[in-house]
């Protein structure tokens, strides 16, 4: 018997009957889908333009969006990191012997560092992804050669993958 079967063996509890949950799959018509078809396209639409693009009232728009509140989990403002003067530029760095600890201050390492504006890590036991944002387009080198230099016994080599913002590589 298992320790957990023996401290509440006598007990002599109910048995409880487990249920399977259920999915709830929201029922969508051709309002609805037209709807967020439409707010994926531009979630910044007024109620009334929408409702125009669907031949529809303001009310229905604003008691659909309500009804499909769990469906809709948000609303986005996709920004131009270009037109702020950043320039993006995604990393792979090729690593050796990585454990946790060092991934996680690696990651602690390129997350808090003061020229990058915007940063995203993927990290393995031998690769770590790197998208970050820079205003100085130089900075990104010298953000690869510092760790280089601070993770000299695990860093092998990095490659360039992308960069968009500047005509610089």
């Amino acid at each position: 018997m298992h320790i957990v079967e023996d401290f509440y063996a006598d007990l002599k509890l109910p048995q409880t009957e487990v249920k399977p949950r259920e999915r709830i799959t929201p029922k969508l018509d051709e309002t609805d889908r037209k709807l967020l078809n439409t707010m994926s396209e531009d979630s910044s639409q007024s109620y009334v333009a929408i409702a125009g693009k669907l031949g529809t009232s303001i009310d229905v728009v604003r008691y659909r969006l309500k009804q499909l509140k769990g469906v809709l989990l948000g609303f986005t403002a996709d920004v131009s990191l270009r037109q702020l003067g950043y320039t993006e530029y995604m990393y792979i760095l090729q690593l050796k012997n990585l454990s946790a600890e060092k991934i996680q201050s690696l990651k602690k390492v390129i997350s808090t560092h003061p020229n990058i504006n915007v940063c995203h890590i993927r990290c393995s036991l031998f690769f770590c992804g790197i998208y970050m944002c820079v205003q100085d387009s130089g900075w990104h080198r010298r953000i690869v050669a510092a760790i280089a230099e601070e993770f000299c016994e695990h860093y092998r080599a990095s490659e360039l993958l992308y960069c968009q913002g500047t005509s610089e590589v």
